[in-house]
């Protein structure tokens, strides 16, 4: 039928962000995942942001490649920004 949305065919899904405290919950969530109820997707976040940066960067479609120098300035910004919004400890 003409001018009908594809809305009704949208797998829509609920993302959840869990911290697994106990091993006999991650046991749980297996079965749910054989019942084939939900998808476990493991998730680093620590390496994340980095590949979303390179993702966005390469994206951009920038006139020139990255140099090297490039690279290491903004690994350089990331880290003291990282060093900034760290606690600091008194020792």
């Amino acid at each position: 039928m003409k001018g009908r949305t594809f809305v009704n065919q949208i797998d829509f899904a609920m993302v959840y962000q869990v911290e697994v405290l106990n091993p006999e919950a991650h046991a749980l969530l297996e079965s749910l995942v054989r019942l084939r109820l939900i998808r476990l997707h493991q998730h680093n976040p620590s390496g994340a942001g980095f590949w979303d940066l390179l993702e966005d960067l390469r994206s951009q479609g920038a006139e020139s490649d990255l140099t090297e120098e490039d690279i290491l300035q903004e690994v350089e910004t990331a880290r003291t920004l990282r060093y900034e919004r760290a606690p600091q400890s008194h020792h």
